[in-house]
């Protein structure tokens, strides 16, 4: 494969998704929980509990991806962010049409666990940005741009510094 693995302490936007490594499964687990336990035979402030455990992972998964999206992108992070904006408010005017059904077919508790598994599936996703990034980002044609304005200013200054 033609990857390398990079040092992820030198560059701003690697260091950006370590912590949604560590909070990914926190959201997940959060959700599998409320899963099986928000039913009428266990008490209301178990499935309570997993909010506060969900309210951390999502929010440090969602703030570590926008953030290494505005590091990695630059001058084209406005619009990564509004695509990634788009995406988001799509799947959130859609996604509701499904979930009635979805909870009519298959019970409270199956519904919310195939969440969680949707979750499950995206917990790799941090680790892989942080593996195959910056290979990803060579074969863009916003990531080559970038390059190519990196190793312009870097000519610019060093031959600036070399005049002075």
């Amino acid at each position: 494969m033609p990857c390398t693995h990079p040092n992820w302490t030198s560059s701003p936007e690697l260091q950006r998704l370590p912590l949604s490594c560590l909070s990914g499964p926190c959201l997940t687990i959060s959700i599998f929980w409320l899963a099986w336990t928000s039913k009428a035979s266990i008490h209301w402030v178990v499935p309570m509990i997993s909010g506060l455990l969900f309210g951390f992972g999502y929010q440090v998964v969602f703030t570590s991806l926008m953030t290494y999206v505005t590091d990695a992108y630059k001058i084209y992070s406005a619009s990564a962010l509004a695509a990634s904006v788009a995406i988001r408010s799509i799947a959130g005017a859609l996604l509701p049409f499904g979930v009635r059904p979805l909870y009519n077919a298959v019970g409270d508790s199956w519904a919310t666990s195939i969440l969680g598994f949707v979750s499950l599936a995206c917990i790799p996703i941090p680790a892989a940005l942080m593996y195959f990034g910056p290979f990803i980002r060579r074969r863009s044609p916003f990531g080559q741009r970038l390059l190519l304005l990196d190793n312009e200013s870097r000519s610019t200054t060093s031959r600036t510094s070399t005049e002075v």
